[in-house]
């Protein structure tokens, strides 16, 4: 067996393991009769390095669409960035080519 479809297939059966535990944590009527308790599904085993990574990349990616509409504004004006989303002042006729 190939190292690639030993990591497809651990990938999978671990899915094929978390799906229904998930499933029975997140039902809060079933955890009540079972454990009578209120557990509060957290965030436990998913806290990795890569949520943290994917939390410094989205907040990059924020910070790169403010600069992005910053340029459009500071390039086209508050009333050119926002006029875009206006009617138009010319008549249609004028707009569209002649047939």
């Amino acid at each position: 067996m190939a190292n690639p479809l030993k990591f497809l297939l651990g990938g999978l059966l671990g899915f094929a393991f978390a799906v229904p535990a998930g499933i029975l944590q997140v039902d809060a009527g079933l955890n009540r009769i079972l454990h009578n308790t209120q557990w509060i599904i957290g965030p436990h085993v998913h806290v990795a390095p890569y949520m943290w990574l994917a939390g410094i990349c989205g907040a990059m990616l924020l910070v790169a669409f403010g600069a992005f509409l910053l340029n459009i504004v500071m390039t086209l004006g508050l009333k050119g960035a926002l006029g875009v989303f206006q009617k138009s002042a010319l008549d249609k006729d004028e707009l569209l080519p002649i047939a």
